[in-house]
């Protein structure tokens, strides 16, 4: 499966609630389903905490627009 491929037509998962995101030992699809806005809506004040070479690989060196969203909350 890979997930920066996948178009499909799913649900975004809000977490309306979520104040602090550890996930600086997953696989780089997990940190992609929480900065891609077209798949998790997160709000604004988020503790992320994630290895920052897992981030530029999901980002395409930050220049991946579907990721900016999240990212820059």
């Amino acid at each position: 499966m890979k997930l920066m491929n996948d178009k499909s037509n799913l649900s975004i998962v809000k977490y309306d609630h979520l104040i602090e995101l550890q996930i600086d030992r997953a696989h780089d699809n997990y940190i992609e389903e929480f900065l891609c806005n077209t798949k998790t809506y997160l709000q604004n004040n988020i503790f992320f905490d994630v290895h920052y070479e897992a981030l530029k690989r999901v980002t395409h060196n930050f220049t991946r627009d579907d990721t900016r969203i999240n990212s820059t909350k």
